[in-house]
């Protein structure tokens, strides 16, 4: 059973990628989903989502979560351009010898912009109206385990609201993933 579970997971990461795939940052909706978690990616330039372990892995391999012995806390805050801030807290915890859970919290706030009207015709103007503020946050949780000591998987699920303005919209993102090493 363990065996053919496996084996569909690792099927389905290969077979259906092109109907999930979200592009990259500024071409899909929330990009919350695709800024990165601590600094071990990021200082590794964006490689070793394979080797990940720790609360990270919620992130970016959920099945890295597999084997932690201890309590983790991550939190990150990262001042990007302009006014744009990006937070991070993710928790681990081993559940037993072969279990871990995760459960983390983003939040990207974009600050403040300004709202503008195009008024067209003969003179044709853009007016400032006023300020709007929009920011988007996700609540994650994870489970991974052990199947023996080289295999691992894991599975996230993700809750994020967008908003835009008095606009807003919530949806729901799974990643499943598998570690063999």
């Amino acid at each position: 059973m363990r065996t053919t579970i496996f084996i569909l997971s690792i099927s389905l990461i290969f077979l259906l990628p092109n109907l999930v795939y979200a592009g990259s940052a500024g071409e899909a909706a929330a990009p919350v989903l695709q800024l990165g978690a601590g600094a071990r990616i990021p200082a590794m330039g964006g490689t070793g989502q394979a080797v990940l372990t720790g609360p990270a892995s919620l992130h970016y391999n959920p099945a890295g979560l597999a084997g932690g012995q201890r309590q983790e806390l991550e939190l990150s805050y990262q001042r990007l351009v302009e006014d744009v801030q990006f937070g991070n807290l993710d928790f681990t915890m081993p559940y037993n010898q072969r279990y871990n859970w995760a459960v983390g919290l983003r939040y990207l706030s974009y600050g403040s912009e300004d709202e503008t009207v195009w008024s067209a015709g003969p003179g044709s103007s853009l007016e400032k109206t006023g300020t709007f503020n929009s920011a988007d946050i996700v609540v994650s949780a994870a489970v991974a385990g052990q199947l023996n000591p080289d295999v691992s998987w894991g599975v996230a699920a993700r809750v994020f609201r967008l908003e835009i303005a008095d606009e807003s919209a919530v949806g729901a993102s799974f990643d499943l993933g598998s570690r063999w090493v």
